[in-house]
Formats: structure tokens, sequence, C-alpha cells
């Protein structure tokens, strides 16, 4: 249904929007998604290229950062340790278990 010699057709206005109540808008079921295996951000393509270079070792920028990671956490950096092992094994689950059953009272009214 479109727009013919600026006469409404069918759910659209003469000026090409869709009328009030249109059915034929909503095309797509809540949660569905219309490009489901869609183009990642640019962002994500420029590094990407950026650490596939190699250098005059052979060697991609990536494998040298992973190893920058790795000599710094083998010399005691924790956090090279932890970021490390953030990536390769996931982040851990934190859990909280509250031993106290009862509800907790933050302010208590005087009566």
């Amino acid at each position: 249904m479109s727009k013919t010699n600026g006469k409404q057709t069918g759910n659209q206005r003469s000026n090409g929007q869709f009328a009030k109540g249109n059915k034929l808008g909503n095309r797509f079921k809540p949660g569905e998604n219309a490009n489901p295996n869609g183009r990642r951000g640019s962002l994500y393509d420029v590094f990407n290229e950026l650490s596939s270079i190699k250098g005059t070792d052979s060697r991609t920028r990536k494998e040298k950062i992973i190893d920058k990671v790795l000599n710094m956490a083998e010399r005691g950096s924790l956090k090279a340790a932890e970021m490390f092992f953030d990536r390769m094994e996931g982040k851990a689950v934190d859990r909280h278990k509250d031993i106290n059953e009862e509800p907790i009272i933050i302010f208590q009214r005087e009566e």
C-alpha cells in the first residue's frame, strides 16, 4: 500500500506517514530482531584489523599484548593476572548468602 498521487491509500496518509492504528508498520513481534546477524560496530573492525598487523618479528600485536600481560602476571601483577583469567576463564560470579534469614530492619518506627 503505497502513496499514489498524494491521496491516502490503505493505512498511509497522503504525506506517507502511517495512520493511527496501523497494523502494517508492526511487522516484527516483540523481541524479534530485524537483522539478527547484522553488522558489528565499525570500531570492532578497526581494533580487529589493528591487532592482526604483524610486526618485524612475525608476531601480531595481539600476541605481543598477551605475552606482555602474562609476563606482568608472572612478575606479580595481580591486576594483569586478574585480567588474564577474567578473559580466559570468565569473570567469577559474586554470590552473597545471607546467613541470617530474618529481614533487615533499616528504620524502626516508634509507637
